[in-house]
């Protein structure tokens, strides 16, 4: 399977940082990230790739666009792919635990090889039983990310319900087609996140595909075989550009209102959700990378 690594030709130290963490473990190509800052977003609502509605950084434009043209690669290539971003952290075993793994499903349409550490993952951890949300210590991966790469890992893949980030995951043709149906063009949507308790605002493709993994045969790693430090301060993601002007910044800040509005009116008539808090010694995963916290919700989508 051929493996993409996504990066902006003016940021080549980024993918040098790349292939010095990766390039043992992936022949990856490189993919020239969209540079957002250079396109106009009235040509991309023409075109039918954006939304008016949508509130996105001049960064997560070209975040979007690189993603959507990867998929159309796959789609039209009919060979499924393995897309990076350009600050993942690949685990050691990543090329034979990834092969073995996607061996399993009878099919899958997008299998999540890590996420961010700040948000959550939702997932069918306790098949027939419960699914899961738990959250984890961003600050003690950071920490622990070069160590754990070394580490020995036994993942399985679970049903995804909901998780941030794209750092790392893997895409088959069908996948490719049925997520460029649902995500273009890229506009305003809502997605519930549980345990937050509240609607988030799309202002990032990865927010936006969470309205779709429930729908898919979308899978996740756990543990992870990739993990980033998901440094916002050297994002070129949430870049911003004096184009983007003060009138996409206020509507960016009107769309989290309303969110704040529907999480309170969500959290009224929602049931109280029992949460169940577990040690690190009963979920020793992956030591020393995360606290977690296990949430059952059956109302789940």
């Amino acid at each position: 399977m051929k493996t993409f690594v996504i990066s902006l030709a003016r940021t080549p130290d980024r993918l040098a940082r790349f292939r010095k963490l990766n390039g043992d473990l992936v022949d990856a190509e490189h993919f020239a990230a969209v540079d957002g800052s250079r396109l106009s977003m009235e040509t991309l609502v023409t075109q039918g790739r954006f939304d008016r509605s949508v509130s996105y950084t001049r960064g997560a434009v070209g975040n979007a666009l690189s993603h959507l043209t990867l998929w159309e690669h796959v789609r039209n290539t009919a060979q499924a792919a393995t897309i990076c971003e350009d600050d993942a952290i690949l685990h050691s075993a990543f090329r034979s635990k990834t092969a073995e793994l996607l061996a399993a499903p009878a099919s899958w349409d997008i299998v999540l090889w890590g996420w961010n550490f700040d948000s959550l993952l939702s997932a069918a951890l306790l098949p027939n039983l419960s699914d899961c949300t738990l959250v984890f210590n961003q600050d003690a991966l950071r920490r622990n990310a070069l160590e754990w790469r070394k580490r020995e890992v036994t993942p399985q893949l679970f049903r995804l319900h909901r998780a941030l980030g794209t750092c790392c995951y893997s895409i088959s043709p069908r996948g490719a087609e049925r997520l460029l149906k649902y995500a273009t063009p890229v506009r305003e949507t809502q997605v519930y996140f549980p345990l937050m308790n509240r609607i988030v605002p799309n202002s990032t493709l990865d927010i936006m595909l969470n309205g779709a993994y429930s729908a898919l045969d979308s899978y996740v790693s756990f543990p992870p075989l990739a993990v980033t430090y998901n440094d916002h301060t050297a994002s070129t993601v949430f870049e911003t550009s004096a184009s983007a002007g003060l009138k996409g910044q206020r509507r960016a800040e009107k769309a989290f209102i309303r969110s704040e509005r529907c999480s309170r009116k969500m959290s009224r008539r929602r049931d109280f959700m029992q949460t169940i808090v577990a040690t690190k010694q009963d979920v020793e995963i992956f030591d020393g990378l995360h606290e977690t916290i296990l949430q059952g919700d059956s109302r789940l989508p």
